[in-house]
């Protein structure tokens, strides 16, 4: 037991183990502010996803600057992670249309996206927007 504390702080250090911690963080504040608009006044969905979008982008550049990469934060670079994002966005678009116009089911592309889309992620905004090599 003692060899697994250890263990589990060492992963928990890891850049990828606290990239995808801030993911999550990061989709539950887009998820409330999606809910917020729509509820409280009344947006339509579009709107509230793409404010929710860039507000929790900005949110997810700043902490993973801070926690994950150590960074300074600076507009080209908060550029650069948009642009990752919007990369990641369009290649997770891209890969669910091949699976519906190759027939293949959407829960199979789906659980291949939630593996491969953080990985994808991951490795464009530590390349691209911070600048290191996976």
């Amino acid at each position: 037991m003692r060899g697994i504390v250890p263990m589990v702080q060492r992963l928990l250090q890891t850049e990828f183990v606290k990239f995808c911690c801030v993911g999550v963080v990061n989709t539950a504040i887009h998820a409330s502010i999606v809910i917020g608009l729509v509820e409280l006044i009344g947006a339509g969905s579009t709107l509230a996803n793409t404010a929710a979008f860039f507000v929790a982008n900005l949110f997810s550049y700043v902490c993973n600057a801070h926690l994950t990469f150590r960074s300074n934060i600076s507009i080209g670079q908060y550029l650069r992670f948009l642009s990752s994002s919007l990369a990641v966005l369009v290649s997770t678009v891209t890969i669910a249309a091949l699976g519906e116009v190759t027939g293949v089911h959407y829960l199979w592309t789906t659980a291949f996206l939630i593996v491969a889309s953080p990985l994808f992620a991951f490795l464009m905004v530590k390349r691209f927007a911070f600048g290191s090599r996976a």
